[in-house]
Parts: C-alpha cells; structure tokens; sequence
C-alpha cells in the first residue's frame, strides 16, 4: 500500500488533515508541504486523495512523464 510521499516525508492522512483544516487546494498544500515537488511519484495519490478523501492506495500505474 502506498500511504505517503516519500520526498516530503509526510503521510497522505497528515496531507489531507492539513488540507482540509487549512482549506488548502491543490497548489497551495503543494507548496507548503513539498508533497509532489520531489520525484512526482506521489502526483496521483495526492490528486486522488483531495478528490475521494483516500489516504492508503494500492500501486498505481502511473504513466512514464515523457508520454505526458
């Protein structure tokens, strides 16, 4: 299960409290935290996250950035 970004050391459970406390969209709990902004990997899980309010996600399949 993946349950946080690595980069930023930070849980997506601690991610979205601070969201959600702090009415962060998705640039702003970017910037604060460093979450994405590191290798990118998270990228997903922490869109997904703010739209489901999920905080443990299997493995997805995330596309190679050069295809993007």
């Amino acid at each position: 299960m993946v349950t946080r970004c690595i980069c930023a050391n930070v849980s997506f459970a601690d991610l979205l409290r601070l969201a959600r406390e702090r009415g962060w969209n998705f640039a702003e709990l970017t910037e604060q935290t460093g979450a994405t902004l590191g290798c990118g990997m998270c990228l997903p899980y922490v869109v997904r996250m703010l739209q489901t309010g999920e905080t443990s996600f299997d493995v997805m399949d995330v596309p190679n950035c050069d295809d993007w």
